[in-house]
């Protein structure tokens, strides 16, 4: 019943001028994940389970959510919820495919996976998330409007296959590439102590295949 609430009260609520909700035509939207406690019953504690063990148990058990919320108003857009003992990881994956498609959705380092990127990037959204410190966004093409064009490469993919040799070379005009297991993505990087953000701002492909924007 409370989920069928929800899914009728949730949704947008910026207008064009309600500050800090847009940039240029993309709704701002973010990503992130919180937990709730809930009424200590055997249900819930079957359902949900509690933060740590023994001395060090939580007094409550606890509810894992995550949620997509307007950055302009605060207003949730959908949300996903499961017992603590589940990541956000998870639970954000059943989210990716609610986004739309004049949406910009930042997230934390802590949501990006080759994975997780591809299902959001499939939605059409654009997306601006932090990179793990970890991860290489290597240089392959600087544009002049101080943008460069990147490659992510499946983790699956060892050895040479993922050398510069195998990547295709950056097109001239957006169109679409030989399939191979590489991703281009138009990203801006911005880059300060441990942190790096990257950002998809233009077409992106489907399963298998690779686009790059014109430059």
């Amino acid at each position: 019943m409370l989920e069928q609430v929800f899914e009728q009260v949730a949704g947008p609520q910026a207008t064009m001028l309600t500050r800090g909700a847009w940039l240029r035509e993309r709704r701002l939207v973010a990503i992130d994940g919180f937990e709730v406690d809930v009424p200590d019953t055997d249900k819930n504690v079957a359902e949900f389970g509690y933060a740590g063990s023994g001395a060090n148990r939580s007094a409550f058990p606890k509810a894992r959510v995550v949620a997509l919320a307007e950055c302009g108003t605060h207003a949730f857009l959908a949300a996903e919820v499961g017992a603590y003992a589940v990541g956000e990881k998870t639970l954000a994956k059943g989210l990716y495919g609610r986004l739309r498609r004049d949406e910009l959705l930042v997230a934390d380092r802590n949501f990006y996976s080759f994975e997780a990127w591809d299902l959001a990037t499939r939605s059409g959204a654009a997306l601006l998330w932090r990179a793990p410190t970890q991860l290489a966004l290597p240089v392959i093409k600087v544009l002049s409007d101080g943008t460069y064009l990147s490659v992510l490469i499946n983790p699956k993919i060892r050895g040479a296959r993922r050398g510069r040799r195998s990547w295709p070379p950056p097109p001239r005009s957006p169109r679409t590439l030989t399939p191979t297991p590489t991703r281009w993505e138009h990203a801006r990087s911005w880059i300060r102590p441990r942190r790096i953000w990257c950002g998809s701002w233009s077409r992106t492909c489907p399963t298998g295949s690779a686009t790059a924007p014109a430059s």
